[in-house]
């Protein structure tokens, strides 16, 4: 009994042993050789055949499976912009013109003719009072007065008045330069309208030499629409006899179309914002948000895109993040409502207050 069961043992063990090795070959594609496949046929096993070797790989025509860099390998965290903390709002400080803010104009006596009593009924409105109508009444530094003049001191003068009270300032929002084209009027009232011989030579000084009117010309405005300009009425018919006569003299050809005192006005205004700038970034100013005029006005586009031109550097290079308002997109692309030729509507005001709010939000500036 004993003797039979060592014999199924020893036996079965063999059998055993015989089957794992052929498993082993038959994983690890060894072929096995006539030994191995009669003890193979002997245990009732009949492993399947591997086909021999012929020196091609399967896969030779497959592209090979490159191992990625071992710095790709490593997922790169994301960057998580910090939460906007939303400031005083006393960091925020508006400074321009009448169209930083149009309330009080009627009293700068600087009207076009025909609008003096207009602006009595306008409500309080400007960029400054829009902008803090579309922040729910945040409490913004307002310092623009209307009339006032970028190459005189006046709008340079509202920041320092501002950094004065509380220095801490972190926004600028702005116009300026505008009525330093706009105002600088030829000085029609000078003129001795009884030279009739010296007239139209007295006309083409004044008008070459204005950059409101050489502005005006360089866009293409006809020379007898300078007559618009304010001027009282008595004065306007003699200027408007003047410009004819002007226009009918061989002194006509003399007449500035291609915008010199316009460029050298602006020039000088490009100066003026370069020293502004910096002077704000050394006060800790960070931001700074630069709306510019309508190329709609009655002086046309020809100043406006040389302002682009010549300001948009200045901007882009300052030792702050500067920032340019294009006024003819903000009313969903389209420019905006005009009062009289040179302002806003409230309508226009507002499409500009909404627009600056949004851009101060999308660009992260401290408001």
């Amino acid at each position: 009994m004993n003797h039979r069961l060592h014999f199924r043992f020893t036996h079965w063990g063999a059998l055993l042993s015989v089957m794992l090795f052929s498993s082993a070959c038959a994983a690890t594609g060894v072929g096995t050789g006539p030994e191995d496949e009669e003890l193979s046929v002997d245990a009732g096993f009949f492993p399947e055949e591997t086909p021999p070797y012929d020196g091609e790989d399967e896969d030779e025509d497959e592209d090979p499976i490159e191992a990625p860099p071992e710095d790709e390998e490593e997922e790169e965290e994301e960057e998580v912009e910090p939460p906007f903390i939303l400031g005083p709002g006393t960091d925020v400080v508006f400074i321009g013109d009448s169209w930083m803010n149009l309330t009080g104009i009627a009293a700068l006596n600087i009207l076009p003719p025909g609008f003096e009593f207009v602006y009595d009924f306008l409500p309080d409105m400007g960029i400054q009072q829009s902008v803090i109508a579309a922040s729910d009444h945040r409490p913004y530094r307002t310092y623009g007065v209307p009339g006032t003049m970028f190459l005189d001191g006046a709008i340079p003068h509202q920041y320092h008045i501002a950094r004065d009270e509380d220095p801490n300032i972190k926004t600028v929002v702005m116009t300026g330069g505008g009525n330093d084209i706009l105002l600088d009027f030829p000085n029609f009232e000078t003129i001795n309208f009884l030279d009739i011989i010296g007239l139209p030579g007295q006309i083409l000084h004044r008008i070459n030499h204005s950059a409101t009117a050489n502005c005006a010309l360089w866009s293409g405005i006809g020379l007898p629409d300078l007559a618009f300009l304010p001027m009282d009425a008595a004065t306007r018919e003699l200027v408007s006899f003047g410009i004819g006569l002007l226009l009918n003299s061989p002194l006509a050809a003399g007449i500035d179309r291609d915008g010199w005192r316009c460029r050298e006005q602006i020039d000088f205004i490009e100066d003026r914002y370069f020293h502004l700038l910096n002077e704000m970034a050394d006060d800790g100013v960070e931001d700074v948000v630069i709306v510019i005029y309508t190329r709609h006005t009655w002086i046309g586009h020809a100043p406006i895109d040389y302002v682009w031109e010549r300001i948009a550097p200045v901007c882009e290079s300052a030792p702050l993040r500067c920032h340019m308002i294009d006024s003819d997109l903000v009313n969903n692309g389209g420019p905006i409502a005009l009062l009289e030729g040179i302002h806003p509507d409230e309508f226009g005001y507002n499409a500009i207050g909404n627009y600056v709010l949004d851009y101060m939000v999308n660009e992260r500036i401290a408001r």
